[in-house]
């Protein structure tokens, strides 16, 4: 067992990374970058379920190669995702190597915005960073301006680092590559039961993960991704959309702040099946409490169901919507002489009565209000005109 001093993790947090770039590639270079500085939030998905929900039948299915394809050519056009990922595992695809290098070619081949995986070995990842490489133009070119980060879990909590994960992440700092991670104890199994001492628990590996990094390549990039998880206690089972998750991840991204390093925690998770009122509350509870904690990167954020052993390209549409309220309400409130509009109310006042025609309202249509996308908010009848349908049947058509 290593056991880091306070002054040795003093001395790592000084020359630890406080902020990173993961670059768009192609038409979308610059515009599209994700980038950790003061607190922005951005969303991405990610997860490795291995079963896809059919929307005709609502049966789950093995995941494959193809899904990693389609969901994230669903990702490209999502204006409120806007990090890719690895969502599934292609189960059928067996041999290691091969899993690895096709994953990162589907994500690819469907979209130009930057991405996370996760690889088997450290000598796989070597063979990624060769096609990443490639794609880039040359030798050396991504790490230079990578493109893809590179996650992992290597503590096996409580308390320990597991061997295969760790080496991934020390060949990672190594390189000089974007380390990120995934430190997820479950309150109650994994952890301590009440939610401030899973909280020491998961901050105490994390920071032994970013001792690791540092003292392997000094001011190496990290994500301080303490990603506490909770178990319902009546099953043992994984609760990915209960309040206390929420309470944690946000907790969670305050005390990374705090060390004022980069932050990941997983949101917008739901133990629902299918896209119901229940997944509903809970991804958009949860979503909202990172996000408004100021969680560079919130993962897991859009498709995940089923205690995230399952996704749906319905529900990915569906998460979308209501990122982009969840980001609306992040952005706040903008308060100067001209939002106050005190002379609007007084010209509406003395005149019409109502700002339906006014110079300011239609200003300020397209920058004040966001307008979904899938949320129905048309009157009751020509609802029930268009057959009744039920955002699950607006999602299926737009998917």
């Amino acid at each position: 067992r290593l056991c880091f001093p306070r002054t040795l993790m003093e001395d790592v947090l000084a020359m630890s990374a406080k902020e990173y770039v993961v670059h768009a590639r192609g038409s979308r270079a610059g515009k599209d970058d994700v980038s950790t500085t003061d607190q922005k939030v951005f969303y991405a998905i990610s997860g490795q379920a291995v079963t896809r929900l059919d929307a005709e039948s609502l049966t789950y299915r093995p995941s494959t190669i193809r899904d990693i394809y389609d969901f994230t050519r669903v990702v490209d056009v999502s204006e409120h995702i806007h990090m890719a990922g690895v969502p599934v595992v292609a189960t059928d695809i067996i041999d290691p190597l091969e899993h690895d290098i096709n994953c990162a070619y589907a994500v690819m081949a469907a979209t130009e915005k930057s991405f996370s995986m996760s690889f088997t070995s450290k000598e796989n990842l070597a063979k990624g960073v060769e096609l990443f490489d490639h794609v880039a133009g040359g030798e050396g070119k991504f790490s230079r301006e990578p493109f893809c980060i590179f996650g992992g879990c290597p503590l096996v909590s409580p308390l320990r680092f597991g061997e295969e994960n760790l080496d991934i992440l020390i060949e990672t700092a190594r390189r000089g590559l974007i380390c990120d991670l995934a430190v997820a104890p479950q309150a109650g199994a994994t952890a301590p039961a009440s939610l401030a001492g899973t909280l020491v628990q998961v901050v105490a590996e994390t920071l032994a993960a970013l001792a690791i990094v540092n003292l392997t390549n000094p001011g190496c990039p990290m994500t301080f991704a303490a990603w506490p998880f909770v178990s319902d206690l009546r099953t043992g089972a994984f609760s990915g959309g209960s309040g206390e998750e929420g309470l944690l991840a946000a907790a969670s991204v305050q005390i990374g702040s705090w060390y004022g390093l980069p932050t990941s925690v997983p949101a917008c998770m739901t133990d629902s099946k299918i896209p119901d009122a229940q997944m509903g509350y809970e991804k958009g509870m949860t979503a909202v409490l990172a996000s408004l904690a100021g969680c560079n990167r919130v993962s897991e954020c859009a498709g995940m169901m089923g205690s995230l052993m399952g996704i749906s390209l319905e529900s990915l549409i569906i998460d979308n919507d209501m990122l982009g309220s969840a980001m609306r309400v992040v952005r706040g409130i903008e308060v100067n002489d001209d939002t106050l509009a005190v002379e609007v109310i007084r010209e509406v006042a003395k005149g019409p009565g109502h700002y339906l025609g006014h110079d300011q309202t239609i200003a300020l249509m397209q920058s004040e209000f966001l307008y979904p996308t899938i949320a129905d908010r048309q009157p009751q009848g020509a609802w029930e005109e268009q057959g009744s349908p039920s955002i699950f049947d607006r999602a299926r058509e737009r998917v």
